[in-house]
């Protein structure tokens, strides 16, 4: 077999595995080197990003504002795929969605649960998979992530993004 076929082979076999959510512990993943905060504007009105921050497994999801090093890297299967995970870089904790919590986004270790599951979608939203009427969301009172339901408008609570981390 030539070079250019075995390319194309692996090329095919990588693509499959993504679709299906094959790899390394029954996940889809990338280059993990691209990690990134996930970040939010804490209003509309300001100008400085509150970020996503892991308090271990089980605890919520913190926001805080000012980044800087030493806040949680994330790193996100890429979401043109569809759903994927949103995992705390060079770990198995990823970002769940604990339903029975009143919609709370807690760290978890990783599993197939649709609950970890995110899709990226219009203007910087973010939908859960298992309950698609649901968006990540900034609780800017308590300072947590939580999901409420998706808004047709996007407003500035559910509009995420990375910024390069360190």
């Amino acid at each position: 077999m030539g070079v250019f076929r075995r390319v194309v082979a692996v090329a095919a076999a990588l693509v499959t595995a993504g679709a299906i959510g094959v790899a390394a512990e029954g996940r889809a993943l990338a280059d993990e080197t691209q990690y990134e905060w996930l970040c939010s504007y804490s209003s509309s009105a300001e100008t400085a990003p509150v970020c996503a921050y892991a308090q271990g497994s089980g605890a919520v999801i913190g926001m805080y504002p000012n980044p800087a090093p030493g806040m949680t890297n994330w790193y996100w299967e890429p979401f043109s795929q569809g759903y994927g995970t949103i995992r705390q870089a060079n770990t198995q904790n990823c970002m769940q969605l604990n339903h029975a919590a009143g919609d709370i986004v807690i760290q978890a270790t990783c599993s197939t649960s649709q609950s970890e599951e995110w899709e990226y979608g219009n203007a910087w939203q973010i939908r859960n998979e298992a309950y698609p009427s649901l968006c990540l969301t900034y609780n800017q009172s308590r300072q947590i992530l939580d999901a409420v339901n998706c808004e047709a408008n996007i407003p500035w609570f559910q509009q995420f993004y990375g910024i390069k981390g360190t």
